[in-house]
């Protein structure tokens, strides 16, 4: 128990946010069909949305889990973004979550606005329902990279990416193709050195947790 503590205490965002995001998820599942669709959607960050009420939607947007079961999202949480804050600090590692969530929604939102006026996407996805956390995930993701030992990078980033792809051509959602945005958006924060491999290194769980204390006192040391 004392090192679950110490380790929860070494990535406070990612704990704090998980809780948080563990109660909206039993609110959702405590709620009607109805119930649900009225909450998603006054939280959606659809371009009626964003146009009228950027700031909130923006927020409450990021409080609701979309796509994987929560489990998954805890694993994924406690495995990278942790590792990221431990890395970075705690500013830093909201930062670059921030940065791929808002930045990734509002270039996406762009890129549906303009395919909506030139008649390539349906305008009823003015008003459609877009939650979740993984565009802040996503980019989370892709600072993760360079915590790794060198030479696992390349294999993961290109793991990354080519899922990101599959995705994409799967399911042809601007939704997956935000998750592309918000890459390029993590690794475009390590580019520009706020993500600076030199002040990162690679950290297991068991990195984070101070050594269990010795069940027999230490022997004093000599010099020669």
């Amino acid at each position: 128990m004392t090192r679950v503590t110490a380790y929860v205490r070494t990535a406070p965002f990612t704990f704090a946010y998980l809780g948080v995001l563990l109660v909206t998820t039993a609110v959702l599942a405590a709620s009607s069909e109805r119930g649900r669709t009225t909450l998603l959607r006054a939280s959606s960050t659809n371009l009626n949305h964003l146009a009228h009420e950027p700031v909130h939607v923006l927020v409450a947007s990021a409080l609701w889990l979309q796509g994987y079961s929560i489990v998954t999202w805890a694993l994924l949480f406690v495995v990278v973004l942790a590792a990221v804050e431990q890395a970075l600090g705690t500013r830093r590692a909201l930062a670059v979550f921030a940065a791929g969530h808002v930045g990734a929604t509002l270039l996406t939102a762009l890129g549906l606005w303009i395919g909506i006026r030139a008649g390539a996407f349906s305008p009823r996805l003015d008003d459609a329902i877009d939650v979740g956390v993984s565009y802040g995930f996503v980019a989370a993701a892709a600072a993760f990279t360079f915590l790794l030992p060198r030479r696992a990078r390349l294999p993961y980033a290109a793991a990354l990416v080519g899922y990101l792809v599959f995705q994409l051509a799967a399911a042809h959602t601007y939704s997956d193709a935000g998750h592309l945005v918000a890459l390029g958006i993590g690794y475009g924060l390590w580019w520009t050195g706020f993500a600076d491999p030199r002040r990162v290194r690679s950290r297991t769980i068991l990195d984070a947790c101070p050594p269990a204390p010795s069940r027999h006192p230490a022997r004093s040391s000599r010099t020669r």
